[in-house]
């Protein structure tokens, strides 16, 4: 790819480019954290099944 073809098209997509609302803003940010944690807490469950699972098997 052509380094001046990559300048221009960075130029575009900046002049396009507009800055998010508050609101928009702060849904983006809710949705964000919720996933985190959402993943996280998936993540401790399994790792708790698993330790239950381990520690008292035969």
């Amino acid at each position: 790819m052509d380094i001046k073809s990559t300048i221009r098209d960075c130029i575009r997509t900046l002049k396009v480019a507009r800055k998010p609302t508050k609101d928009s803003l702060l849904t983006s940010l809710k949705v964000t954290l919720l996933g985190f944690f959402l993943v996280g807490f998936i993540g401790f469950v399994i790792k708790s099944l698993v330790y239950i699972l381990t520690k008292y098997a035969p």
